[in-house]
């Protein structure tokens, strides 16, 4: 209640980032982008009558998951860190 509504442009930062990793039916970063993109588009009035059109039940998103470099851009890009490992810690191994 104390928290501000949060626009489109910081829900979608907040799925890029893992932020919403464990809401109920999110099982990556990408599932996120799905419910984040239909909560911040408005309805017209034709689909305001038939809005059950848009709802999506399948359990099967089309994105794959990120891998560990895409998430590392990502963390980086939106919060100038990660909780991950280093990322020299991956490195490590090329470099001996």
């Amino acid at each position: 209640m104390r928290v501000p509504p949060l626009d489109r442009k910081e829900l979608t930062l907040l799925a890029r980032i893992g932020a919403l990793n464990k809401i109920e039916g999110i099982a990556h970063r990408r599932d996120a982008f799905w419910p984040v993109e239909r909560a911040g588009k408005l309805e017209g009035p034709l689909l305001r009558q038939q809005s059950d059109w848009l709802k999506d039940d399948s359990k099967t998103l089309p994105l794959r998951q990120m891998d560990l470099e895409e998430r590392l851009v990502a963390d980086d890009a939106g919060t100038g860190l990660t909780i991950d490992r280093h990322p020299m810690y991956r490195r490590r191994p090329e470099l001996r």
